[in-house]
């Protein structure tokens, strides 16, 4: 009976160990993400719009300059004013997802964050191939049409997906997604 007590005392303890490792690690995990999370209801509304201005600015920055390097690349020609155009667009799509791989492979480590038991890894290829393929097309849409127009045409697809989706999918739209579409 007292064998059969300290084997019990014994697993009980190497479960707290254990939990208590976990726990450890998750910690240390929640402890590291935080550094990226902002907490905007512990926020002044003055630092909330702070935060909102310098995002929105940093993405558009970072956005206008790809689209200016993308541009550029792919309608000068190499060497200037002799050369040929760049023709390998499929190689501009590997390189920006390489190291977007890479990124996200750095932050994973960072993070460590705890795998979920639900995903269905395969299911993410589908908008990954998407993603990948329109990528592509738009590289080759740039050898004729400048990226402003190219940039029009991508913004404007919000009216043919909200049009499918009401004749495909029967939904229903309120008035300002519309304006919104139509802005």
């Amino acid at each position: 009976d007292e064998a059969l007590y300290s084997e019990d005392e014994d697993d009980a303890e190497q479960f707290d160990a254990a939990e208590e490792d976990e726990l450890l690690l998750l910690d240390e995990s929640t402890r590291r993400a935080g550094v990226l999370e902002f907490d905007q209801e512990q926020a002044s509304r003055t630092k909330v719009v702070q935060r909102l201005l310098f995002c929105s600015l940093m993405l558009n920055l970072t956005f206008v300059t790809w689209g200016a390097l993308q541009e550029r690349m792919l309608t000068r020609r190499y060497p200037r004013h002799t050369g040929d155009y760049f023709t390998y667009s499929y190689a501009l799509v590997f390189t920006n997802r390489f190291w977007t791989l890479i990124m996200s492979g750095c932050m994973w480590l960072y993070l460590k964050p705890r795998r979920s038991q639900s995903t269905v890894l395969y299911e993410y290829s589908f908008p990954a191939i998407s993603n990948m393929l329109s990528s592509w097309c738009q590289y080759e849409a740039l050898r004729y049409v400048s990226f402003p127009a190219t940039t029009l045409f991508k913004s404007f697809k919000l009216a043919p997906v909200m049009l499918m989706g009401k004749i495909l999918g029967n939904k229903s739209y309120p008035a300002y997604d519309y304006f919104v579409a139509v802005v």
